[in-house]
This record gives C-alpha cells, structure tokens and sequence, in this order.
C-alpha cells in the first residue's frame, strides 16, 4: 500500500498489483504520519511543491553516460552565481540521443535552497511533484500513443506544463502562482501583483509551447494540448485557440478499490497523488528521493517490528490449535485403543479358524489335482474330418494320419498335408484355429516339390473333447 501526501491537496491510498497502480480511497485532509498509519502502509511519500526543477543538456564522446561530476558542472554552468544557493536533490537522464557529435543526454535535476529546512520525519520518500507530472505525461503517452503533446494541469495553487516530445518528457514548468514569484531557474518571468497572475499565467504556457516547437524536432507534426484539473478556458482566451482537449478523469473498478463500496472516478487532486504513487513504484525517480536515512530507516525498523509482532501472534496461535488439536487426538486415540484391545482377542480367535480352514482347503485342493479320470466319452470322428475337410482346399490331400491319447484324457492328432501354393499354407492353419475340437494347431516340415510344385507340410494338433 501506498500513502501519498501532497500539503493543500489531502492524502491518498493506493496499492501497487502486477506493475500497476490502483486507487484505494482519498481524503482532502492529511492523515497523521504515526505509527499506525506507518504499519498501515508499505510506503509513505510526500510530494514537495514549489521547489526549482531543472533541464539540462549535456553532451558526452558517444556510448559514454553521465556521470555526478558532469551533472554538477552543467549546474554551475547553468545557475551561474546563484550555484551556491542550491543544492542537488536529486537527478536522472530521461532519454538519450546519438549524433554524429557524441551523445546527447537529457537530464532532469531536483534543487533545493540552502536555507530550507530538513526533509521531515516518518516519510519513506519526498519527490518532487514535477515527477509526478513526468510520470502521469508518460502514461498519456502509453494509453493514447502521442508522441508530441504538451499537458496542462491546473489545480487551485498547482499548476505545471509538461512537454512530451519523440515519446519522452522533455521540459516540465512550474507554472504555480508562487513559482512566478520566486523566479525559478527555468523560464523565468517575474509576477508583482496577484492581478497580473492570469496574463503571466497564459504567456508562460505560449511560451512553453513555443519553446518545444523551436526545438526543431517535430516537423509537420502538430503539437496538441491535453489538460485535467480547473482550467478554466473562457478566462484564457489565447489559450482556446491551441483547442486543448480536456482528459477524462482516472476511473477504477470496483475489484481495483479493495473495500470501498461504490467505484468512483479520480478527480484532479487524486491525478497528481496518482502521478506521486507511480514515481515511489519506479525505480527510475528513486535518486530524488529527499527523505534522509533517519525516516526510512525508522520506518523500516518500526514495520519490521509491527511484522514481528504479528507473526509471532500468529504463529503462537497457531502453536495453541496444534497443541489443542493434539491433546483432542490424544484422547481419541486412547478412546480408540482401549475399543481396539477389546476386539482384539476375537479377531485373533477368528484369524486361527480362518487359517487352519485354509490349511484344509488346500490340502482338498491337492487331493483332487492329483485325480485323474478313468473313462472318457469317445471322440466324434466326424466332427473332426468334416472340420479337415472344411480347412483344407478343394485341390489338397492328407495322409498319415494318427491319434494319440494324451494322460490328461486330449487326443494328439498328426498328419501330413499338400496344396498347391504357400498362401493356402497359413488359411488351414488359421481354418482349424477357429474349428471346434481343435486346438494349438502347429505346422512343421514345409517345403515345396520340385517334381510335382505342389507344398508339403507335417500339421499337429490337439482335439478337445466335450
């Protein structure tokens, strides 16, 4: 679960399944960093508002990356005599561009003042909430496929332009109220009155844009405006010739909303608590992480214990069901025993008779395999030459024929046969298979006469009787 908390827009939950984020619930009040909610949620991020964000471009011998000690001369290079009022909070290289000249990277710097206070305790991590906008313009850009666009958020003293430009953010501007005032190093342009907000406001946004069109980079690509929160067009009239479209808010379903009730969309407030949440799931945005060591280690060790804790609960009341569960078997097993040690003798009695009648049984069983018959019927001849003269063909003969009585009271039956060709050879043996009395048919001494062509073989076979 994450908690995420942004200083006059409230407090968010979400939870982070399968490499997405899904809105739990929102309020518009802060909810105290304690204990429990630290137990409650996996991480706990706030979002730092009106703080410097810079771009910077630097160039490198191609295949080489950037390094911190590049990232802190551009910054000298870039703020000039104000270097030493700021300090590095946190950089990362949003794309990468080869030319001929080596290779050019685009780098994203988080500053911070020298004189503002430390990051506070409890949270896992702050961010910067331009992250937030760079994270929410890279989902636009996987769900509607626009590489070149520039998106507009404005929501009461929250207000940024993000430029998306060849599938990567390009340029984000903080166009807040306090930001005109406090004369960021990026674009900056200077408000003396709260009246002038609005005509600042505007020429900020047409100069942002301008300034993504003179990169040179989009050709006869247009570049179109998308924008969420409260801005209100009809106040903005150069800004309704750009046509901005306006994105519909974030909806989730009921499975996504764990236990709220009714599914509602994400208003604008929870778009830029949704744009924190993805940047704390990130990896990428993790080097702006301005929580010191102190909060997250606190907060780790304060989990682990709260884990401990429960596990432990569980595994001791775990420890009482198998305990309770095996004195209940104890007693059954005992029970059972004690009904098993009554049977037992007249089981025992029982197995005695049942063996000794076996040993009977099979003494009877050898007496009478030993018996053999002393008369049999006699055999029908005639069923057995009209089954020979059924298996052999019409131009065949047999002579030597003999019988032979076998002591199990069967007949052997012997004789030698002739037909024209081989293939008549296997239909007799295969006829007298299947002819009553005969039996185990096997044919021996086959071979052909020169003289005569015709074959020659010995047939043996046992008669059945009835």
């Amino acid at each position: 679960m994450i908690s995420t908390h942004i200083q006059g827009l409230g407090q968010a939950l979400f939870t982070a399944r399968e490499n997405q984020i899904h809105f739990l619930s929102a309020s518009d009040e802060n909810e105290p960093v304690d204990a429990a909610l630290i137990q409650k949620a996996d991480l706990i991020v706030a979002g730092i508002a009106h703080e410097p964000y810079i771009h910077l471009d630097i160039r490198t011998p191609f295949g080489e990356s950037v390094g911190q000690s590049q990232i802190d001369i551009a910054l000298a290079e870039a703020l000039g005599p104000r270097h030493a009022n700021f300090q590095n909070c946190g950089w990362h290289i949003q794309f990468v561009e080869d030319t001929n000249l080596g290779s050019n990277h685009r780098v994203f710097v988080a500053l911070k003042k020298n004189n503002d206070q430390s990051p506070k305790m409890g949270f896992d991590g702050q961010y910067p909430l331009e992250l937030a906008i760079e994270a929410y313009g890279e989902k636009i850009f996987s769900e509607k496929g626009e590489a070149n666009f520039q998106f507009l958020f404005k929501e009461n003293d929250f207000a940024f332009s993000l430029l998306f430009l060849n599938g990567a953010p390009f340029h984000i501007l903080n166009l807040s109220n306090r930001s005109l005032k406090n004369n960021v190093p990026d674009l900056p342009v200077k408000s003396d009155s709260e009246k002038n907000f609005k005509k600042d406001f505007e020429k900020r946004i047409l100069q942002h844009r301008e300034f993504a069109i003179n990169q040179g980079k989009l050709g006869q690509v247009a570049l179109k405006t998308f924008y969420q929160g409260k801005l209100e067009l009809q106040d903005f009239p150069l800004l309704q010739d750009l046509k901005p479209s306006q994105l519909p808010p974030l909806e989730f379903s009921e499975a996504n909303r764990g236990s709220d009730s009714i599914p509602r969309p994400l208003d604008a407030k929870g778009t830029l608590h949704y744009g924190l949440a993805l940047v704390a799931s990130q990896a990428q945005y993790q080097g702006h992480n301005q929580s010191i060591e102190e909060a997250k280690n606190s907060n780790y060790l304060l989990r682990t214990r709260f884990q401990f804790l429960k596990i432990s609960s569980a595994i001791f009341g775990i420890c009482l069901l198998i305990l309770s569960g095996l004195f209940l078997s104890n007693l059954l097993l005992k029970n059972k025993i004690n009904k098993l040690n009554a049977s037992y003798q007249v089981f025992e009695n029982q197995v005695k008779k049942i063996r000794d009648l076996r040993k009977e049984k099979i003494q009877i069983e050898t007496s009478i395999a030993e018996l053999s018959p002393v008369w049999n019927l006699p055999m029908n001849w005639s069923e057995v030459f009209n089954g020979l003269a059924k298996a052999l063909p019409h131009e065949a003969g047999i002579d030597g024929i003999s019988a032979t009585l076998r002591p199990d009271g069967k007949l052997s039956l012997s004789f030698r046969a002739w037909v024209k060709d081989w293939n008549q050879v296997q239909g007799i043996e295969k006829s007298l298979s299947h002819t009553h009395p005969f039996s185990n048919i096997v044919l021996s001494e086959q071979r052909k006469e020169s003289s005569s062509g015709t074959v020659v073989f010995q047939v043996t076979a046992t008669l059945e009787r009835d």
